[in-house]
């Protein structure tokens, strides 16, 4: 073909889509994509045969491991976060010690360039997040929730990082005018701004870490939930081929899988003790910065202590390793649905996080209303005194 004015035409470009809900497909399976292309040459009936393309490979993910992937790619910008930190804390100590000159200027420039950088990259999760949504059901509320606070962290990081920039080359002209007063002014600015961007800077990394910890401790529950659901499947499966069986009756293999299986349920029961010292302690750790999530994670060990979670699993263990593998079933599903349940709590933290915020406004008006009741009886108080003062001058007339 060719192109307007006559010009061959070297490349052609072709676009498809393809749509995954019309796939009967599932997380795990693989979709093997290639093209074939066949060009218009034809010379004597001869013709060239069709290309394939080397072979691409999409595979299908679950949300949860692709929220687990955003998180790990906010990672990544928390500690590119820290690092900048570190350069502008440098930055602005040297700023402080000696007059700024052309090298400030440069590497404020390129903290500048990192900060955009970062913006970019938490943009790009919130893109994919948002294209993950469903009506009423978003990807991960914790998720966003951690993208919001990054991008507004990341945003007034770069306006203040921008901002030192200006006041850096400010100060430079008025050294160079030998105007020393307004010299020292845009110092002053650009060591302001400087402190605001490590600032914003660390409160950004801080906010990534909370929601990195949050999500943590999610994934901890979400896969003793799955394990201990699979555990139960397969105690199933003996179940029924040991069905009116004692201890004494089975076959040397099923009592090797009975044994097997005991033991790996006592290893769930340990996971499941750690996770609630672990929730009890990241919800410590959380108190001040985020009390949300830290009373979210509270929750969730206070139900898995409260229904006897480790026991119900040991328990579970010993009937398993005795041919009782009904009862023990019995006990797993329990322990399910405890999990279940505390998984629930841990993913409602942006109600627990609207309940804290609704606990600090009704203190905040309780204490206003405090202030202006004492204000209230103190000009009583003043207003009483000044009449009475009034009187007694009135009298001496």
């Amino acid at each position: 073909p060719e192109a307007a004015g006559g010009a061959p035409v070297l490349a052609l470009t072709a676009a498809s889509s393809i749509s995954l809900s019309e796939m009967d497909v599932a997380p795990g399976d693989e979709i093997w994509l290639a093209a074939l292309a066949t060009d218009i040459y034809s010379l004597d009936g001869q013709t060239h045969p069709p290309l394939r393309s080397s072979l691409r490979r999409l595979r299908v993910i679950s949300r949860e491991q692709l929220v687990e992937q955003l998180f790990g790619q906010l990672e990544s910008v928390r500690r590119q976060a820290d690092r900048s930190q570190a350069d502008q804390r440098k930055l602005l100590e040297q700023s402080r010690n000696t007059p700024p000159g052309d090298q400030a200027s440069s590497q404020q420039a390129a903290i500048s360039e990192q900060v955009q950088q970062m913006a970019q990259a938490v943009a790009e999760v919130s893109r994919k997040a948002a294209e993950a949504d469903r009506p009423g059901k978003p990807l991960d509320r914790e998720l966003g929730d951690v993208v919001r606070s990054a991008e507004r962290a990341v945003d007034q990081a770069g306006d203040a990082s921008r901002e030192a920039q200006r006041s850096l080359g400010e100060a430079k002209r008025s050294r160079e005018a030998k105007d020393t007063k307004a010299t020292e002014d845009a110092e002053r600015a650009s060591q302001q701004s400087q402190e605001d961007t490590a600032q914003k800077l660390e409160q950004l990394s801080q906010s990534l870490d909370r929601g990195r910890d949050a999500f943590a401790q999610k994934r901890r529950t979400q896969q003793l939930l799955t394990d201990q659901q699979e555990l139960r499947r397969q105690t199933g499966e003996l179940s029924r081929e040991t069905a009116g069986k004692s201890a004494e009756q089975l076959t040397p293999e099923q009592r090797a899988a009975a044994q097997r299986l005991g033991q790996e349920q006592e290893s769930l029961a340990r996971r499941a003790e750690e996770l609630l010292r672990s929730l009890k302690e990241k919800a410590e750790e959380l108190s001040q910065s985020d009390p949300a999530a830290s009373e979210a994670l509270k929750q969730a060990a206070q139900t898995g202590e409260q229904r006897a979670l480790e026991q119900l699993l040991q328990q579970a263990a010993r009937q398993i390793q005795q041919s009782q593998q009904q009862q023990a079933q019995q006990q797993q599903q329990k322990a399910e649905q405890t999990l279940s349940q505390m998984l629930q709590q841990l993913n409602e933290s942006q109600r627990q996080r609207d309940a804290v915020l609704r606990r600090q406004l009704d203190s905040l008006v309780q204490t206003l209303e405090s202030l202006v009741n004492r204000q209230a009886a103190e000009l009583a108080t003043f207003e009483a005194r000044a009449a009475g003062d009034a009187n007694g001058l009135s009298g001496l007339d």
